[in-house]
This record gives C-alpha cells, sequence and structure tokens, in this order.
C-alpha cells in the first residue's frame, strides 16, 4: 500500500519509476504462470470482438437466453471457449498480477489496453485502468457462456465457467490500488 500513498502525495505525469517499482514489489516472487492475468489476457488477446460493443445494454448483467440477439451472443460465446478454458485454468493462480506501469509490457497489451498506466506524460498522474473494459469484455463472455453450456445441459461445465470468472475478480480485488479493489467488488 506504500505505492497508494505515494500516488496521493504527489503528482505524477508519466510513469514515475520509483513509484511503478513500489507497485510491482509484491510481483518479484511470483511467477509470471502464478499470475492470472498472464493466462486470461493472453486468450483474450485471440478472443473474437462481441457482437455488440460492451455497456449499459450490453454487459454480463443484460445477457441471457431469452435476449433479442441471444443467437448472435450465444454463437460469439461458443467460438471464444477458449476463454472459458483460460478461466478454468487461471482460478487457481496465486495473484491476478497484472503489473503497474506499461515499461516492460508486451505492447500487444498495451495496443489492447490490458495495462495499468499512470498519466499521459503532461497530464496529472491519475491511474488509467484499462484492463477494466477487457475484464468488462470476459464477463460478457463468461455470462453468455453460462447460459449457452446451460442451454446444452452442460450445467457443471456452465458453473465452472462461472465460479472460475468470480474467482478472477476476486483476484483483482486484492490487486493494490483502491480503484481496481472496487471494481472487483462491483463486478462480483
Amino acid at each position: 500500500m506504500i505505492g497508494f500513498a505515494l500516488l496521493a502525495s504527489q503528482t505524477v505525469y508519466g510513469e514515475d519509476a520509483t513509484m511503478t517499482a513500489d507497485l510491482n514489489k509484491q510481483l518479484k516472487d511470483i511467477a509470471i504462470k502464478d499470475r492470472s492475468a498472464t493466462i486470461i489476457f493472453a486468450a483474450y488477446l485471440k478472443m473474437t470482438p462481441p457482437p455488440m460493443e460492451i455497456g449499459e445494454d450490453f454487459n454480463q448483467t443484460t445477457i441471457w437466453n431469452k435476449m433479442e440477439s441471444w443467437s448472435e451472443v450465444s454463437k460469439w460465446a461458443q467460438a471464444n471457449s477458449a476463454m472459458g478454458e483460460a478461466l478454468i485454468a487461471a482460478q487457481y493462480a496465486t495473484v491476478f498480477g497484472l503489473q503497474y506501469g506499461t515499461k516492460g509490457v508486451d505492447p500487444a497489451w498495451v495496443k489492447a489496453g490490458v495495462t495499468i498506466s499512470f498519466g499521459d506524460g503532461t497530464n496529472d498522474g491519475r491511474m488509467n485502468c484499462t484492463y477494466f473494459r477487457a475484464i468488462r469484455t470476459i464477463g460478457a463472455y463468461a455470462t453468455a457462456e453460462m447460459y449457452r453450456l446451460g442451454e446444452a445441459g452442460k450445467f457443471e461445465a456452465a458453473f465452472a465457467v462461472g465460479i472460475a470468472y468470480a474467482r478472477i475478480l476476486r483476484q483483482v480485488c486484492e490487486q493494490s490500488m483502491l480503484e481496481e479493489k472496487l471494481f472487483g467488488l462491483e463486478n462480483l
């Protein structure tokens, strides 16, 4: 939580090396393979776009098997079943483990917005959790996949995806910044 105190007490116009090192200190002894973010974001980068933009009208709380465009949503979930496998594989990881800052982050992750950055070089150092968009998309997928599998009578598989997603959200709640904790709790 030292990083949170640093962010609250100083103006940061970009990625401050001391602050990001402090925030990432907890990750230094955790292997990349033991971070759920590594597993789920690798799968996220391979997902096809959802049939509608994730937002007020299309999200984990509005998806169900009687919705008007269920056929499209169901096909999208089926086409991205690798995400369900990734959620199940990642649910028991040691931590969510998304590093703070973008230095040293895979450029594909930066381009896809699965990062946590600070400031933009000219404005004050507001934390930018751009990865929230990806988590919302994964939540929409998990909901659609649960309904799709349930319709096929595969209830155990449906609940496995849903529970795995809930465990990933719990891991997000363990990230260092309050904004992340609140996001994780709200989505749980």
